[in-house]
C-alpha cells in the first residue's frame, strides 16, 4: 500500500509544478486569443498573445530554476505552444487578417521543426536550436503583421 502512495506522490510532483500550471492557464487563455481575433479585437488579442508568448519563456525559466523540468513538461509545453500559434494563425487567415502566402511562411517553420524532431530525433522531444529560432520568428512576426 506504501508503494501505491509513493507513486502517486510522485505522480503529482512531477506533473503538478508551477511550470505546468503556467502551461496550463496559457493553453486555457488561448481560446480567448481567438476570440478576440474573431471580434476584430486585434489589439488586444496581440496583447494577450505577447502575455501568452512572453508566459511560455517563465515557464521554461522557472522549470529550470526550480529543478521542475520533466519530459511530461516539455512535451506539454510544446503542444500548448503548437496550440497558440497554429490557432492563431489559422484564425488570421480566416478572418481575413493574413493571406495564404504569409499563413505558409508563418506555419512552415514550425512544420518543419516537427518533421526534424520526429524522424530525425526518433520522436523524442529536446528543444534544438532551429525549434527555438522559429518560435522566435513566429512571435516576432505576429505583432508586426
Amino acid at each position: 500500500m506504501k508503494k501505491d502512495n509513493l507513486k502517486t506522490t510522485s505522480l503529482k510532483n512531477y506533473i503538478y509544478t508551477i511550470p505546468n500550471f503556467i502551461t496550463l492557464i496559457r493553453l486555457l487563455l488561448i481560446p480567448l486569443v481567438l476570440y478576440l481575433i474573431v471580434k476584430d479585437r486585434i489589439i488586444w488579442a496581440v496583447v494577450l498573445f505577447v502575455i501568452l508568448s512572453l508566459s511560455d519563456k517563465l515557464d521554461g525559466l522557472l522549470a529550470r530554476t526550480l529543478k521542475q523540468s520533466s519530459y511530461y513538461g516539455g512535451m506539454f509545453d510544446a503542444f500548448t505552444d503548437s496550440t497558440l500559434i497554429f490557432s492563431t494563425v489559422l484564425f488570421l487567415y480566416l478572418t481575413g487578417h493574413i493571406n495564404a502566402l504569409l499563413l505558409a511562411l508563418l506555419v512552415a517553420p514550425k512544420i518543419i521543426t516537427f518533421f526534424l524532431l520526429t524522424f530525425l530525433h526518433k520522436a523524442e522531444y529536446k528543444p534544438t536550436i532551429f525549434s527555438r529560432l522559429s518560435s522566435v520568428f513566429f512571435y516576432i512576426s505576429i505583432p508586426i503583421f
